[in-house]
């Protein structure tokens, strides 16, 4: 559970830090604009499929740092 809620704190954050690209963000996580806006606010619980969604998309770079051969094959 921890690690879910600490997935959770560092999507909202760069939710903060990428404001202007929220619209973009969403399209790519399959989201709807208005779930993104009220995760970043947090006006909801969003379910762990869209923070993972989200996560994959704001973190694609760290993973492709991290993992070569797995960011390859996403």
């Amino acid at each position: 559970m921890k690690a879910e809620h600490d997935l959770l704190e560092r999507v909202i954050g760069e939710l903060d830090r990428r404001r202007g690209d929220l619209r973009d963000v969403a399209k790519e996580a399959g989201l709807s604009y208005d779930t993104v806006l009220r995760i970043k606010n947090r006006e909801n619980d969003p379910g762990y499929s869209k923070v993972k969604a989200l996560a994959e998309v704001l973190f694609a770079d760290e993973r492709a740092a991290s993992d070569p051969v797995e960011a390859k094959a996403a």
